[in-house]
């Protein structure tokens, strides 16, 4: 969500994406879309039009799943064109298909 902690992107490695997701009543600005600009990073964002999507105490909002889904797509479609994107929840696939190969991952010391 929208705040402070954002400005970690200043660390991302360039291959990656910045995805900000704001409130209805917070008006977008440009700081973190011009962090993201400046270290050339994919960068989306999704602002709420559901006013019952926002709690009454006005910290905090609902942010459907299917939206994040959508907004990693998007993000993977352009970090890796000509990759295949993940899986929708509308794909349809076979049981075995459905389940990914083992992969590892090794991270840096």
């Amino acid at each position: 969500m929208h705040g402070a902690g954002l400005t970690h992107a200043l660390f991302l490695r360039s291959t990656s994406a910045l995805i900000e997701l704001f409130p209805r009543y917070w008006s977008p600005g440009e700081h973190f879309a011009a962090i993201a600009s400046w270290r050339r990073l994919v960068y989306l964002h999704w602002q709420n039009n559901d006013l019952t999507a926002e709690r009454p105490d006005r910290r905090s909002t609902v942010v459907p799943p299917g939206v994040v889904a959508a907004l990693v797509r998007s993000a993977v479609r352009r970090l890796c064109p000509g990759a295949s994107p993940p899986p929708g929840p509308d794909d349809v696939r076979s049981p075995a298909a459905a389940v990914p190969p083992p992969r590892t991952t090794t991270m840096p010391l």
